[in-house]
């Protein structure tokens, strides 16, 4: 069978395009069959850079990105239609991701032991699913929940409603965010008691903790922007030294995430020149901030990988939610999975990700993935 190069074309949606060729990698002047056709909408033109994931060969219908066998996310109209075609015309090329965007993520912020025997994760309590792409949820299941890594029932450790958390580098508390403030709980026997937390926040909305190795907690609030912005602090675990590391008026800075020597912060952020957040790095005391995405995406969720070498991340593009891995100067990105909020394991060889799939069995639970993208495992099982 011929080899085929999945590639991604743009052009002006005319019928003889059908009937055009193209030289792709590997061929010269064979057929083009269009095999699917997601609608992706417009978005601005724009310049392509190198980048070792595919080539960028142009033509007279537009810009066409060729892959060698992943999807790819980068995708910049320059026309109103995008479309996953075939050179070779055989139909085994590499077709979109599929979720079904009824069904609910139920099972959220997964978070590494220290040992990467457990993983913690907060369950939403869905219990069924309801007609019509709703669901019902049972607040007294909801809470913070950890499970061996091969999977079982875990367990709960702390029944309340979470909005993000963090656990210490040594894992023997955890920061959480609860109606807008940040507590810290030790944990006793390997659950949480709310009566013994200390409340280290008291102003403006705080989310999205993360502990670094040198004793400081960055998060997001809008404490203090003239435009109710949300910007990058840190702050100690006693609640002292609190610090605004952002630059106001630049756009909204949110999920933090340290790097492993506690020097660097990978972040996300909303700039001014694009509607799309991406994904920056910056010191600890908030300098030297260097844009690390640019592919007009929705991007989120970054974190380091244990050796400082890499960051994963997700990306929308058309609805769908990848993970992704790129080198940490932002250059080698390529996708390991379908789904939402990567985090590395201890050792950095795999990723824990909340899946998004069609199957209400398998889609918004925990899941592992090699970080070669080729082995894959369910942690967590849905209710229903």
């Amino acid at each position: 069978m011929a080899r085929t190069v999945p590639l991604l074309a743009v052009y002006d949606g005319s019928p003889r395009t059908h009937q055009r060729f193209l030289q792709c990698r590997g061929f010269v002047n064979k057929p083009i069959d269009v095999i699917a056709s997601p609608q992706l909408g417009f978005l601005r033109p724009r310049v392509f850079r190198s980048h070792t994931n595919f080539a960028v060969e142009t033509t007279d219908m537009g810009v066409v990105l060729l892959n060698s066998g992943r999807f790819v996310r980068h995708v910049f109209c320059v026309s109103l239609s995008c479309f996953l075609i075939s050179c070779s015309g055989s139909d085994n090329a590499v077709e979109p991701p599929k979720v079904n965007p009824n069904l609910p993520v139920g099972h959220r912020y997964p978070a590494w032991s220290i040992d990467g025997d457990s993983i913690y994760y907060y369950d939403v309590g869905v219990v069924s699913l309801t007609e019509g792409g709703g669901y019902r949820a049972d607040p007294d299941s909801a809470g913070l929940r950890v499970i061996a890594r091969s999977g079982g029932n875990g367990r709960m450790v702390f029944a309340s409603r979470v909005s993000s958390y963090a656990l210490s580098p040594d894992g023997s508390a955890v920061c959480l965010a609860l109606s807008g403030n940040l507590f810290i709980g030790a944990f006793d026997g390997g659950n949480l008691n709310s009566s013994m937390f200390e409340q280290i926040t008291s102003t403006g909305s705080s989310a999205s903790p993360s502990w670094s190795p040198g004793d400081w907690i960055a998060f997001e609030s809008e404490y203090e922007d003239p435009h109710g912005a949300r910007a990058i602090w840190k702050v100690s675990p006693d609640g002292t030294g609190l610090t605004d590391i952002s630059i106001h008026g630049n756009g909204e800075w949110l999920m933090p995430s340290w790097d492993a020597t506690g020097s660097k912060i990978v972040y996300v952020r909303y700039v001014n020149d694009t509607i799309w957040p991406e994904i920056f790095a910056m010191n600890a005391d908030g300098s030297s901030s260097k844009r690390l995405t640019r592919n007009d995406l929705i991007d989120l969720h970054p974190h380091f990988s244990p050796d400082g070498a890499h960051i994963c991340y997700q990306s929308r593009m058309n609805g769908v939610d990848t993970i992704h891995v790129m080198n940490s100067n932002g250059s080698g990105d390529r996708v390991l999975a379908t789904g939402v909020m990567p985090v590395w394991s201890p050792k950095g060889t795999e990723v824990a990700y909340v899946a998004l799939t069609v199957n209400p069995k398998s889609s918004g639970t925990i899941w592992i993935v090699s970080v070669d993208g080729s082995k894959k495992a369910q942690v967590t099982r849905t209710r229903y």
